[in-house]
C-alpha cells in the first residue's frame, strides 16, 4: 500500500503509525518506507 502526503507531514504521520501499531499491539513484518520526490507539474 502506498500513500502520498506533503513532506511536512511525514514526521507526524510516522509517529501516528507508531502509536497505532503500539495501541493495537500489531506485529509489522514489513518495513515502513518513506521516499521523497519532487512535485509533479
Amino acid at each position: 500500500m502506498e500513500y502520498a502526503l506533503p513532506v511536512d507531514a511525514a514526521v507526524s504521520a510516522l509517529r501516528e503509525i507508531e502509536r497505532l501499531i503500539a495501541r493495537q499491539n500489531l506485529r509489522v513484518n514489513v518495513p515502513i518506507e518513506v521516499r521523497c520526490a519532487p512535485a509533479d507539474d
